[in-house]
């Protein structure tokens, strides 16, 4: 019940007692998954993922699937080659969406919300060309931006 859920909280779908229960030869090759945290954003996975190398599923939320300001990060402590290869485990294709993302006002540090403002522009532009992600869209409202990556 995400009602119940604070700022900050993680969260993952389906919930965690269902992935608990579900089969490992499902759990292999597991469609569907999404991983978020209220007030940053959410992942949704692409390709089905396997969950069976994972310490534990409690550790998709906030360990393996980490949301910073701004950012998602996947295996975000793993050394490189401790990450598994693009296409395995949880390296693979995924739609990030990642909120309050705007380009702030140096002098008030408010979040900027006029899309004709230089720095939002600069900033819009930025977001379109970063590296390893294909851009789909910006809401300069609530300063969504939703992109794709083929992997981490």
């Amino acid at each position: 019940d995400s009602s119940a859920l604070q700022e900050g909280d993680y969260w993952v779908k389906p919930d965690l007692q269902t992935l608990k229960n579900t089969g490992f030869e499902e759990l292999t090759a597991f469609k569907g998954l999404v991983v978020g945290r209220v007030g940053y954003g959410k992942i949704n996975f692409l390709d089905p993922v396997d969950l069976t190398n994972l310490p534990r599923l409690s550790s998709l939320l906030g360990e393996v699937v980490r949301f910073d300001d701004k950012e998602c990060s996947v295996y975000p402590d793993s050394e490189e080659a401790d990450k598994p290869p693009p296409g395995s485990g949880l390296n693979v294709r995924s739609r990030i969406e990642l909120v309050r993302c705007w380009a702030l006002d140096k002098a008030t540090r408010e979040p900027i919300k006029d899309p004709n403002h230089p720095l939002a522009v600069r900033h819009l532009k930025r977001l379109k060309t970063m590296k390893h992600t294909h851009f789909e869209s910006f809401d300069i409202e609530e300063g969504k931006w939703v992109f794709t990556v083929d992997h981490f």
